[in-house]
């Protein structure tokens, strides 16, 4: 997803490996200097990296969580950012980047202004088992980033928006695995995939 106001092309883009346990899918960053850059891969990619190294991933936010981290987003050699799966995964490792669980999804705020706020859909494991993590992502979350208006390689704050692990896998009234998300400048529409 293309995020405005930059005055060059800032591309965010979700990785969705299937692999869920561990966390293993991450939000990167591509940053060019114009169009042409972009579609000649002349840009570069970059992992997003909160600044509390004790915070590396989905299950360092627990249930209910109302904190809020800041972040950067930072370079990935491009030997790796154009290499295979293994090799991206290696080098985001590496560099501490988030793990998140399933990003499916991304829209920024529609309002005039606020276009460097971005909602992240992470779909979840869809189970009840924990497998070792702290607690079950049941249903996934709706996680809401804000960017620094004047670098898009700064993040401001990277918290839960709408919690889906606090009830039971199913449960009524529950966020059951939102998967596409758009905005507009009255409202956050989601679709799920349960």
């Amino acid at each position: 997803v293309a995020i405005p106001g930059y005055g060059q092309p800032v591309v965010l883009s979700g990785d969705d490996t299937f692999s869920s346990n561990p966390a293993s899918s991450q939000l990167y960053s591509y940053i060019a200097e114009d169009a042409d850059a972009v579609w000649n891969d002349e840009g570069d990619l970059y992992g997003l990296v909160l600044d509390d190294a004790a915070i590396t991933d989905y299950y360092d936010f627990p249930v209910g969580s109302t904190m809020s981290k800041t972040g950067t987003f930072k370079k990935i050699a491009k030997a790796a950012a154009v290499g295979n799966q293994t090799t991206l995964e290696t080098a985001s490792d590496t560099l501490n980047v988030f793990q998140f669980i399933r990003v499916e999804d991304i829209a920024y705020d529609k309002r005039p202004g606020m276009e460097h706020v971005v909602y992240v859909i992470d779909s979840g494991r869809c189970s009840a088992s924990t497998s070792g993590n702290p607690f079950a992502s049941t249903n996934g979350r709706v996680w809401k980033l804000v960017l620094d208006p004047s670098d898009p390689t700064k993040v401001l704050s990277l918290s839960v928006l709408i919690e889906g692990d606090d009830a039971a896998l199913k449960a009524p009234n529950e966020i059951h695995q939102p998967d596409n998300i758009e905005s507009t400048a009255n409202s956050l529409l989601i679709h799920e995939d349960p």
